[in-house]
């Protein structure tokens, strides 16, 4: 098709913009200036042309048509540079909800004549999410370049920006944000590793990190960065000086009151064995108790929606129709698997371009699985990720008698219900985190005792603090093990062996078992916005039991004869 049958609008871009997507300043007067871009497209709505994508204006946008006849995927938005030039990214920002027409998976292709089309960038794959994504490949000469949408929210294609630019462009790095360029978020380090990172606008960063040592250890400064004009500086950081597993690397920049702290998580393949792996003894909450379940996740567990022979279940019982995560949760055997074995821990990763999260359920669909009835004590030892929207979590259900009916009376104690994130306007968890009972389809009488059990773990619940606690580390910093005990009377929530609140025992936790649930969310109530962290958010799980005083429970763990 010739270029005079196209859709088009011609747009120039702003100053500012043309800056922070090259660079580079306009041409001073006197001197050529560069040929405005031109955006067609292969269909839009009126009111969505596709020189929308190229104003300057976040709050505009190209979009496909959507009226009769609707426009089916694929389409493609394309720039005109009006002239030959190198071109090795194209940066999209999407409509900022990440709603209708954000491009999930596309192809980039160029032309120098408008004609014959090389793909330069094939079947790549965005999060549906309104943060600005990038597409790179191997610098070229092109005059056209296209965005081609393959899949879109919704099934349809838009954009707010679009831009190409000569050189690739970090879509992560934001003036008084401290991004990291390497390692990679979420990647394995060993030895002396180069951290190196990015940070416009500041002048001075500090690396710390949680250290072994007396008791439960203590965070240690590892050094400070001063930041070139660019922002950017480097330092070593000595892994095997540091426990070895699961690391979360505290980096905070600042100039005069501008200030911003990243948290880094990695995976030490060296270092210092320090408080791994399941202790031999009882916790002293269960000292009375029999064990009926243990998982040191030495070995990846059997995860499955549908095998009843599996170790967990991998949605919220009693068939994943009750999920509630934004990324959705997904079973050890489909694509975008959360599941890891990574040492002896088990790794759930919450993954923005795969879309997905993970869950463990003790019980599973078929209603078999691991429960315990009052006196029991459950318990997880577990580290959370601090990323804006990520939701980890350890806590109970009820298994009713009339499982899978879910309007019966049914108790929820939320052991550990973490949100992550720091800034204005996000959850600002800090070292704390919520303990939370409810008691669900029970009516008014429920909702009061909901209430009173919230006055009894005390003020600010359901959040707790836990340096209020005498709890150095926060739950993103450094494992912690987190309980809970139900007996007939009492239910105690406990962190490292701390009590952290109780309340009376909710009338249906009296008598109706429980099974506990792991779990890496996201959402939650908050915005997700993994971007900083490369997409990804980890939450790894050291171990989990199960103890109970139930004569019950304690007859059905015995062996068989």
């Amino acid at each position: 098709m010739r270029h005079a049958a196209l859709l088009s609008c011609a747009v120039a871009i702003p100053t500012l913009l043309l800056i922070l997507m090259t660079g580079a300043a306009p041409a001073a007067e006197g001197t050529a200036t560069k040929p405005q871009p031109v955006a067609t497209a292969s269909s839009f709505q009126g009111g969505n042309e596709p020189g929308r994508a190229l104003d300057g204006d976040g709050g505009s946008l190209w979009h496909s048509r959507w009226g009769e006849p609707r426009a089916t995927l694929p389409q493609w938005l394309m720039i005109d540079q009006g002239e030959v030039a190198a071109v090795a990214c194209l940066m999209y920002q999407p409509r900022p909800d990440g709603g209708n027409g954000t491009v999930t998976r596309y192809n980039v292709a160029v032309s120098s004549d408008g004609l014959a089309f090389t793909v330069v960038a094939k079947d790549g794959q965005w999060a549906a999410t309104g943060k600005r994504k990038v597409a790179v490949f191997a610098p070229v000469q092109a005059r056209y370049v296209r965005l081609e949408v393959l899949e879109g929210v919704g099934g349809f294609a838009s954009a707010a920006e679009v831009a190409v630019t000569p050189v690739a462009i970090d879509p992560n790095v934001e003036r008084g944000v401290v991004a990291v360029t390497a390692p990679a978020y979420g990647g394995d380090i060993e030895g002396d590793t180069p951290l190196a990172i990015v940070a416009p606008g500041l002048a001075t960063a500090t690396v710390s990190c949680w250290k072994q040592g007396a008791g439960a250890g203590a965070e240690a400064t590892v050094g400070s960065i001063t930041l070139d004009a660019a922002g950017k500086g480097t330092l070593t950081f000595p892994a095997n000086d540091f426990p070895h597993g699961p690391l979360c690397v505290r980096i905070t920049a600042s100039n005069g009151s501008l200030r911003d702290t990243c948290w880094l998580q990695l995976f030490n393949r060296g270092g210092a064995p320090f408080l791994e792996g399941m202790p031999r003894t009882a916790p002293p909450a269960a000292a009375d108790m029999t064990l009926l379940f243990a998982d040191d996740f030495t070995k990846m567990p059997t995860i499955s929606a549908k095998d009843t022979a599996a170790t967990y279940f991998s949605h919220k019982p009693p068939d994943g129709g009750q999920d509630f995560s934004s990324l959705r949760f997904t079973d050890l055997s489909e694509p975008g698997n959360p599941f890891t074995q990574v040492g002896t821990w088990l790794r759930i990763r919450a993954d923005e371009a795969k879309h997905s999260a993970g869950l463990l359920s003790a019980l599973k669909k078929d209603g078999s699985g691991v429960v315990a009835s009052a006196p029991c004590y459950f318990e997880c030892r577990l580290l959370g990720a601090n990323a804006t929207g990520a939701w980890p979590a350890f806590w109970l259900l009820n298994k009713p008698a009339a499982y899978p009916d879910q309007r019966v009376p049914c108790d929820e104690l939320d052991i550990i219900e973490a949100y992550g994130g720091e800034g204005s306007g996000r959850p600002n968890a800090g070292d704390k985190f919520c303990i939370t009972p409810h008691a669900w389809n029970q009516g008014a009488a429920g909702k009061r005792a909901e209430d009173a059990a919230l006055k009894a773990i005390g003020p600010g619940a359901p959040v707790v603090s836990m340096r209020a606690k005498g709890i150095a580390s926060t739950w993103f910093q450094a494992f912690h093990t987190y309980g809970c005990k139900i007996t007939t009377t009492d239910t105690i929530y406990y962190c490292d062996d701390v009590e952290m609140g109780r309340h009376p025992t909710l009338e249906v936790s009296k008598t109706t078992p429980f099974y506990f649930l792991i779990n890496l969310a996201t959402g939650g109530g908050w915005p997700v916005d993994l971007a900083r962290y490369g997409g990804i958010a980890d939450m790894y799980v050291d171990y989990v039991r199960v103890y109970s005083a139930n004569a019950g429970d304690v007859e059905r763990a015995k062996p068989a004869k």
